[in-house]
């Protein structure tokens, strides 16, 4: 039994483990940390910088916002994505570029065709004529 036990705790160790390496991960936690800081540089930076009565500073904090709501929105755009231009692979032709599903011929609907009769095969003529 003891054996079984050692057994049962190693390997409940190991799943333990690897759940707080996924959760701890940098790809984890990289949104938490841009959030934090962003929330800090508007706290400590831009909003003291917004209300003080020097225009040098009130300028200087309107652009570190501008700034921060443009990191802002390209970080979201490519985390929503999860395409990195730098890893798309060169394109040899120009079909190279086009996705392969927009090549495949779209299949028109027959008017004539039951909705019952697949549209894969061929059309079958169910009247006789008279």
């Amino acid at each position: 039994m003891n054996l079984v036990d050692n057994q049962k705790k190693i390997t409940k160790n190991k799943l333990m483990k690897e759940i707080f390496k996924k959760a701890f991960s940098v790809k984890s936690l990289e949104p938490f940390v841009v959030g934090i800081s962003v929330i800090l540089l508007l706290e400590f930076a831009i909003f003291p910088a917004l209300t003080i009565a020097n225009t040098f500073f009130n300028l200087l904090g309107g652009g570190l916002g501008v700034g921060l709501i443009i990191f802002l929105y390209e970080y979201v755009k490519k985390k929503i994505h999860n395409v990195v231009p730098d890893e798309l692979p060169e394109g040899e032709t120009e079909l190279d570029y086009v996705n392969p599903e927009e090549l495949k011929p779209k299949r028109k609907r027959n008017p004539k065709q039951f909705s019952e009769v697949k549209s894969e095969g061929p059309f079958i003529k169910t009247r006789k004529n008279k």
